[in-house]
Order: C-alpha cells, then structure tokens, then sequence
C-alpha cells in the first residue's frame, strides 16, 4: 500500500481510499481510487512451482471478483460515485502467461454480470512491484524517524492515572465544564493521558538520543506556554474542540525548530504538551 499512496499522493492527491479488511472482509479490494482503479494484493507462500504459483494466483484473483457480485450492494456503497475501468492485481512476481489469459477471461465474466459501478471498458491488470520502482526508491530513500512513538496499553495509563489522581481530577473536571456528558468527558481525558505519557516517554527517549532536538522541545513548549493565555484566553476555549488548534500550531513550532522530526512524533509531543497544561493549570476553559 506504501508505493500506492505514494504514486497517489504525488500525481493525484486524495484520490486514493485503502479498504480496511477488519470489519467483515474488504469486498474484494484493498484499496480503490476515484479515477476509476481498484487494488487488490496478494502474497502466496513460498516457496511454490510455477503452476501452484499461478493456480493460487488464478483463485484468488477469481475469488475476489466474485466479491463484486456477491456483494454488490455493499460494493456499490463503497465506491460511492466511482467506476471501476482498471482492477490491478498487485502481487510479488507471476511467472505464467496463463494468469493474463486468466484475467482476460474474468473481465468478460465481470462485464457480463452488468454491474452498475464496472466501466464498459473495464479491465484487469497484473503488476508487480516492478511497476513502481520510482515509488519504492523514493520510500527506500526516506530517513528513518529519530525515535519512534511507541503505544501504551490501558493498563499502563491505568496505572499511572491511579497513582495521580489529582491531576486526572483536574483534568477530568475542566474537560467536564464544558460538556454534558461524563461519558465524553473521561473518554477525552483518558484520550489525552494516553497520549501524554506516549509524548513524554518519546521526550525521555529524545533526551537520551538527541539533547539538543530535547532542549529545543522544552523551548517551544515554554514559549507557547508563557503566551498561551494570550493567545488562547479561557473564554476562547468553550470546548474540547478548541485543543486541536493549539496542537496544530505547536506541533508547528516543534517541526520548524526541529526538521528532523516527523509529523507523528511532533503532534504527539504536542498533545503531551496540553494533557501537562490541563493536569497542572496553565490552561482552563472558559464558561461554555
């Protein structure tokens, strides 16, 4: 999907949807885009002959066109306003000319079935990663991330609210005062603890690895934090919904003061920032 949303993201910019498979399959496609593709990838496991290679690869392909029939109605919902002119079977290498003459022969079956989102000129493709190799070099070519974000479970922000619960409190109840829910209120306080423990491990680890990137991090944050009450006076703040605005601008200031720094680990300190600001009282709503 990397070399997909790359050649997407440069040639033609939010035209590309991947397809989560999570919630009761993937219709048959991994992704589509609104230019009329659909992609469908597959790896058989090696190591397989020529003919088990294309005999796996020929069921597959069958297997999931038949999908577009079988589910129609949940395909045609799906693509919205789109039709399919191209389907591109994506796999490592096919080393027979039977799964083009395969593909040949599905198309007419595809056409056949009348489908409202299928193109009169529909057709099947099969490529390899060979067809994207400016693509996969201009990933290969990509620094690594300075550190990464690593993820807490609920039982470590558990734990950790457990032995701090004054600053949960605090947070908990400024969150409070501006919605009727208490519901909400916790799920967005749990929310930002998780991602301020995540934004100040990452800030540990940058200390370790990279002190001037660390010392930098620490300047912005007390800079916007020094102004903050004049940038963002409390009667500003009249909803949870006011704090992204706070964290696009000082996930901002972290990139420009730090262009090594990629874009999730500078939102992620970012958000660290304000879970630290609302537990210790730099920022408050005002009344809704």
């Amino acid at each position: 999907m990397a070399v997909l949303s790359r050649r997407y993201a440069r040639a033609n910019p939010h035209a590309f949807q991947t397809v989560p498979d999570k919630d009761q399959g993937d219709l048959g496609m991994e992704a589509f885009s609104h230019d009329g593709a659909a992609y469908q990838c597959y790896v058989a496991e090696e190591p397989l002959s020529v003919t088990k290679l294309y005999e796996k690869q020929r069921d597959k392909m069958s297997t999931d066109l038949n999908k577009l029939l079988v589910k129609k109605d949940d395909v045609a919902n799906l693509l919205g306003s789109s039709k399919l002119k191209k389907y591109v079977f994506l796999v490592p290498r096919f080393d027979s000319k039977k799964l083009v003459l395969h593909a040949n022969n599905k198309v007419n079956d595809v056409l056949s079935w009348n489908l409202p989102f299928i193109h009169s000129e529909f057709r099947i493709v099969i490529e390899t990663l060979d067809n994207y190799q400016t693509e996969s070099r201009e990933i290969n070519e990509l620094p690594l991330p300075l550190i990464s974000v690593e993820p807490l479970g609920p039982e470590e922000t558990q734990v950790w609210s457990g032995g701090n619960m004054t600053l949960f409190d605090t947070a908990k109840s400024k969150i409070s005062a501006v919605t009727d829910s208490p519901t909400i209120a916790t799920a967005i306080v749990e929310t930002l603890l998780k991602q301020y423990l995540e934004g100040e491990n990452a800030l540990q680890r940058l200390k370790e690895v990279a002190p001037d990137n660390y010392q930098n991090v620490l300047s912005a944050r007390s800079n916007k934090e020094s102004l903050l009450v004049i940038e963002h006076p409390p009667s500003s703040l009249s909803s949870p919904t006011s704090l992204p605005a706070i964290m696009d601008e000082l996930s901002a200031n972290f990139s420009r003061e730090n262009p090594n720094f990629n874009k999730t680990l500078s939102d992620r300190l970012a958000w660290a920032s304000i879970g630290d600001w609302l537990m210790r009282c730099p920022m408050d709503f005002g009344a809704p």
